[in-house]
């Protein structure tokens, strides 16, 4: 059975590409540049049909080629938004995360890997308003902070919330801004793990956690930074002192 075939047969399949230190949240869109043969074909496929992808990261991101046992089985199921192919047959695609998926089995047979899947929809939403509201503002009081400290940060990101699921689409926005892989806080473990946090309550919570310790790296560099000024300021009145 062709690859087409077997997609065609079972509607919870779709092609699966993955990614080298890299994770796709849901609400996000990001490039991405497609190489690998087997990614190559995935998104021709996917370019013939409806552009979908189911598109996971490797634990090992090291590794040159993909292996099943080497893929989370978490991933997101994603649409292409826009493709350019190079001269040399690599595709640079503009990606947008739909939402949260986990992959039942993955088959790495074939013209490309695919991927049976099922949808992860968002967890606690209902049944604990308070806790939810509490977690809320905790995460967007220090992501004002944040925004202080990171002029790169936008800060007119947040937007009025009224509903759960508002603060289900703005907790992943956030986490889109503050992944930075310069710093080791920002793995792609703590990605993967934000993306795993399908609980409302227990991402919020985990995601405030990674921006209290990116407030207190930045403020930390602050000081330093104050405290470099400071002696090069002294040096310079000495050097103008010894040289009257």
């Amino acid at each position: 059975m062709t690859d087409t075939e077997m997609l065609t047969e079972h509607e919870t399949q779709l092609p699966l590409l993955p990614l080298k230190n890299m994770v796709i949240l849901p609400k996000s869109i990001i490039p991405i540049v497609v190489g690998r043969k087997k990614s190559i074909k995935a998104v021709e496929y996917a370019l013939k049909h409806d552009r979908t992808l189911f598109i996971t990261s490797q634990k090992d991101t090291k590794a040159d080629e993909a292996e099943a046992e080497n893929l989370y089985h978490f991933g997101t199921r994603a649409t292409i938004l826009q493709v350019m192919r190079n001269p040399d047959g690599a595709f640079k695609i503009l990606a947008e995360g739909i939402c949260r998926a986990r992959a039942t089995h993955i088959e790495t047979e074939g013209e490309f890997f695919t991927a049976a899947y099922e949808d992860v929809p968002t967890s606690g939403i209902e049944g604990n308003e308070i806790e939810l509201w509490a977690g809320w503002r905790q995460l967007h009081q220090l992501y004002l902070n944040y925004t202080k400290l990171n002029e790169k940060a936008p800060a007119d990101l947040i937007e009025t919330i009224k509903t759960a699921t508002d603060m289900d689409y703005m907790t992943d926005t956030i986490a889109v801004h503050i992944f930075n892989p310069a710093y080791p806080q920002m793995s792609l473990e703590d990605r993967q793990k934000i993306l795993e946090l399908h609980n409302l309550a227990d991402r919020m919570l985990y995601v405030s956690s990674v921006l209290q310790r990116e407030v207190d790296i930045l403020q930390a560099q602050q000081r330093i930074q104050g405290r470099v000024q400071t002696q090069v300021e002294k040096i310079n009145v000495n050097t103008i002192s010894m040289s009257r």
